[in-house]
């Protein structure tokens, strides 16, 4: 995706935009049709700008990322992942194997307990393209229309 180039206020003023308007969404689950829309344009405007020619082998895609917002292509999936699901904060941990691949934990913290779990055993199929990387922000679309917007936890890299 080629980036329009973006001055350092734009960039600011664009992820500000994402992040109010994923903002009191409960990582998606409470969001409506003109929310998504809206969120959607947004998130959009800020790929147009994405200032890491190459993500997957940036330095800047391994750390600890907080779940913000994820979305589905299809309004039934909206429904069924917003019926009854109860966790916690949701944390990726991304470490580049080699120049094109990525190894993913998923990390769960339940009360004072946090989880760190392997997804190797799961055989995960699938794939997520980051479309927007800088210091504190990642966006990523997946290959069944999901879209996630990740930033990176304070004070952990």
């Amino acid at each position: 995706m080629a980036a329009r180039a973006a001055t350092g206020s734009d960039l600011a003023e664009l992820k500000a935009a994402v992040l109010s308007a994923v903002g009191n969404t409960d990582r998606g689950r409470k969001t409506s049709v003109a929310q998504r829309r809206s969120i959607l344009r947004a998130v959009e405007a800020l790929e147009a700008c994405n200032p890491t020619a190459s993500p997957v082998g940036s330095e800047l895609i391994s750390g600890n990322w907080s779940l913000l917002y994820t979305e589905p292509i299809r309004e039934g999936d909206a429904k069924q992942r917003r019926e009854g699901a109860l966790e916690g904060p949701v944390l990726s941990r991304l470490r580049p194997l080699t120049a094109g691949a990525v190894r993913s934990k998923g990390i769960t913290q339940l009360g004072l307990l946090k989880l760190t779990i392997p997804l190797g055993w799961a055989k995960p199929k699938g794939w997520v393209e980051t479309t927007y990387l800088d210091e504190q922000m990642r966006v990523g679309r997946g290959d069944k229309g999901s879209l996630f917007v990740t930033v990176r936890q304070r004070g952990k890299q």
